[in-house]
């Protein structure tokens, strides 16, 4: 799960860093998101769960 959130965290330097436009931004943010959730459930698989609010929690 850690390798995975760490190829989308990855891509989103890569979004940010050769366009840097709003698009990019936002794929880069879906990016971060997504990367998010896998570290979120690593944590789980580890017995920790997390009470910091997420990026997700904050977008709703």
């Amino acid at each position: 799960m850690k390798e995975i959130a760490a190829i989308n965290l990855r891509y989103a330097l890569a979004e940010v860093s050769t366009h840097g436009d709003k698009d990019a931004i936002r794929r880069a943010l879906d990016h971060v998101r997504e990367a998010e959730s896998f570290l979120q459930i690593a944590l789980m698989d580890m017995g920790e769960y997390s009470t910091e609010p997420t990026i997700a929690m904050a977008a709703e």
